[in-house]
């Protein structure tokens, strides 16, 4: 899905993105990156386009105790929720 960004929110974007060790860069100019400190963690696949980033998947994090690690715990489809995650990054 497509998330349109200003210019100035896609300069953060990526910013955020070079400089997070939560953030990893792949191959084609696209990122995974973990959104932990959020209320309901998010990990995000997207490619940054001119106009803003083409997420190509999403997942909430849970934190398994037992397990002392992070896990994916459902699919995000809802395009709201992402844009907001995509708005909050610093």
């Amino acid at each position: 899905m497509h998330i349109p960004l200003s210019a100035e929110r896609l300069a953060a974007l990526r910013a955020f993105l070079e400089r997070s060790p939560d953030a990893e860069a792949l191959p084609g100019g696209e990122y995974v990156v973990d959104l932990f400190e959020r209320e309901v963690p998010l990990s995000l696949e997207l490619q940054l386009t001119p106009d803003g980033a083409e997420v190509t998947a999403a997942a909430e994090l849970a934190f398994d105790e037992a397990q002392d690690g992070w896990y994916l715990s459902g699919r995000v489809e809802d395009e709201r929720a992402i844009a907001d995650a995509l708005h909050e990054i610093p």
